[in-house]
């Protein structure tokens, strides 16, 4: 009986081990694609622009739009 016993015990902490390595997995997973947050859509269409990334001198990246024709330059984002 107590071999038994022994058997279910560990396949119990087998199976505990199993899933803190797919929790463990699922982790490294999350962490590697990063976070946006909520996007919420434009309040008007940006057909006729393109989108460019500018980087200035202190390292910072932002995200702009400007008409095809180079007039309404806008920042969409601030780093």
């Amino acid at each position: 009986m107590k071999a038994h016993m022994l058997g279910r015990t560990f396949g119990k902490y087998l199976l505990l081990l199993f899933f803190l390595a797919l929790f463990a997995a699922w982790f490294v997973w999350r962490q590697s694609y990063g976070h946006i947050g909520p996007v919420s859509r434009m309040a008007e269409s940006t057909r006729d622009y393109i989108a460019f990334l500018r980087t200035d001198a202190s390292g910072a990246c932002n995200l702009f739009i400007v008409k095809a024709d180079g007039s309404d330059l806008r920042q969409l984002t601030n780093d």
